[in-house]
């Protein structure tokens, strides 16, 4: 018999409150965040609103991701610091930071 187990992980972040140049960047500034994976695969994308978002893996194995955010103009942030999910699994939940533009 042949069974898949699939797991939900929901993954909390912080939107980012400014630019690179200092300069204030707002939810009304953006458009949203994109989850890659350690291949710099997309993964999902996330509404402007949102600052958490599930993530449906199909195996447990140790995976990376990272989040972008991205403007109005389609210009993305620089990756926020890596995440892990999967073995070895992290010993408490992780917030992550999105970078500044």
């Amino acid at each position: 018999m042949l069974s898949a187990i699939a797991l939900t992980i929901v993954v909390y972040f912080v939107p980012p409150t400014e630019r690179e140049d200092g300069s204030p960047f707002t939810v009304d500034d953006t458009a949203g965040y994109i989850i890659y994976n350690e291949n710099d695969q997309f993964i999902k994308l996330v509404d402007r609103y949102s600052a958490m978002a599930e993530i449906v893996m199909l195996d447990d194995r140790y995976h990376e991701y990272y989040i972008r955010t991205f403007d109005n103009d389609g210009r993305k942030s620089k990756p926020s610091n890596k995440f892990s999910i999967g073995e070895p699994k992290p010993n408490k939940p992780e917030v992550i930071q999105c970078d500044t533009y």
